[in-house]
């Protein structure tokens, strides 16, 4: 789902409010059909530029849709006249995997911001199936190790072959790259257009695809309509898939969740994070956000991160606007209030409080996976928790060790048997508040389930 927004510089509050509410319901029509990988224009005035490659590219009006992968750069029109402000909506696969392939991350972006595509072009692929059990090896060839097993009529994308041409690297759930012998399954497409790559290619290595990098600036000023937000762009990830990838001015984000992104050259990239969980790094720096905290990174002249980023709070009025918008996307939220200065400074310097804290607040945003309210007992360490799970249904009486990294955010990755595992992501909010969230990836006969909780602690 996308919006339109646009106010003349006069309109009153309550005229601006019903052009926004029309707006959102003409553009729930104009761009309802854009599916993965899609962009849709949404509004005037957009200039769209092509890739040098690009076939019978036309986007010049309300409700064109193009590839992703055929836009070299959008140029977003500022509020300039009530019929004159430039939106569009991208539909990314990101790094999800293909066996999610109703799920994609949503960005919308709107007002005077310029966007140009820094991914790479998107390799073609084929799909696979078997009538039987077959190996899934680490490399070309029977001597190398099997790392998984396609089962029968299971289906996997395949995105590369060997120089013999007689095994193909597909893609696994997890997001790492295994490979089959062609003679041991079923090709649907042509597998002689499949890149040749080297089979020793780090599988825990992120090639990001068209738009899943990318730089942009936004405007600077801010519009006399108070029901529009400033311009920029809201990210937001799907239901249940955990978190995603994305790399924008150079700055490397993880995003399980709803971002508010602004950039200026020569100025700073602002983060806010409405919902969720998050990180973003520059180099060896790395920050991880609150719901309802900022980060902030420098940028050089050419746009491009020239700074480690640094958590803060978010400016009064930096979210004006903000609620109808994200009333439009895929996912139903609700922004999280901004931390006053105080709760910031709790959360990056102070530690846990010792004793009994219970999870509490826990929402899902996946079904058919069975929940659980855990309790927890915290010792009083700043740098390491371990956590006593009494009464979560996975498995009970689970000991859970969380690293911290002394500034208030902790991580856990725990292999609860061959087919679970639990990754925590927490950060002190206050000593006796924590948030952040815990995803579980299950697996059985002929499923696979992952459910990401949104948790909140409070000291007992």
């Amino acid at each position: 789902m996308i919006f339109i927004l646009f106010c003349a510089p006069l309109v009153q509050a309550q005229e601006c409010a019903s052009i926004v509410q029309n707006a959102l319901t003409f553009t729930d029509k104009v761009c309802s059909t854009t599916e993965r990988n899609q962009a849709c224009y949404g509004n005037l005035a957009i200039d769209a530029v092509p890739q040098d490659t690009a076939q019978n590219f036309k986007f010049d009006a309300p409700g064109d849709i193009v590839d992703v992968s055929a836009i070299q750069a959008l140029n977003m029109s500022a509020l300039a006249a009530p019929d004159e402000w430039g939106v569009a909506l991208l539909s990314l696969q990101a790094d999800l995997p293909d066996t999610l392939p109703g799920q994609n991350v949503t960005v919308l972006l709107f007002g005077g911001t310029t966007i140009t595509n820094a991914g790479t072009p998107q390799a073609p692929t084929v799909n696979l199936s078997t009538d039987t059990t077959v190996n899934v090896r680490s490399s070309p060839g029977t001597s190398n190790r099997v790392v998984s097993k396609l089962q029968p009529k299971e289906a996997l994308t395949a995105d590369g072959q060997n120089a013999k041409g007689d095994w193909l690297r597909v893609r696994l759930a997890d997001g790492s790259n295994g490979w089959v012998a062609i003679s041991l399954v079923k090709v649907q497409g042509d597998a002689t257009t499949l890149a040749v790559v080297d089979a020793t290619t780090n599988a825990e290595g992120i090639t990001y695809g068209p738009m899943q990098a990318f730089y942009f600036t936004s405007g600077v000023g801010t519009s006399n309509c108070a029901e529009a937000p400033q311009d920029g762009i809201l990210i937001q990830t799907p239901e249940g898939a955990g978190k995603v990838n994305l790399l924008i001015n150079e700055v490397s984000i993880e995003l399980g969740s709803t971002a508010y992104v602004r950039a200026q050259k020569s100025g700073s990239m602002t983060f806010d994070l409405l919902e969720g969980s998050s990180s973003v790094q520059v180099g060896d720096a790395k920050v991880a956000i609150l719901p309802g905290t900022r980060a902030t990174i420098p940028l050089d002249a050419e746009g491009k991160a020239s700074g480690a980023p640094t958590l803060t709070t978010i400016p009064d009025g930096a979210l004006n606007g903000l609620d109808s918008v994200v009333k439009a996307l895929p996912r139903d939220i609700t922004i999280t209030a901004p931390l006053t200065a105080a709760e910031l400074d709790a959360a990056k310097n102070a530690g846990p409080t010792p004793g009994t804290w219970i999870i509490v607040n826990v929402s899902s945003t996946s079904e058919g996976c069975i929940v659980g309210v855990p309790a927890v007992v915290l010792p009083p360490l700043t740098t390491q928790l371990t956590l006593v799970n009494n009464g979560f249904t996975i498995k009970t009486d689970q000991l859970i060790t969380m690293i911290g990294d002394g500034a208030g955010n902790f991580n856990a990755h725990i292999i609860v048997d061959s087919a679970t595992t639990n990754d925590y992501a927490l950060s002190l909010v206050t000593s006796d508040l924590m948030r952040g969230t815990m995803l579980v990836n299950l697996a059985g006969d002929g499923f696979k389930c992952a459910i990401v909780l949104n948790l909140e602690m409070t000291r007992q």
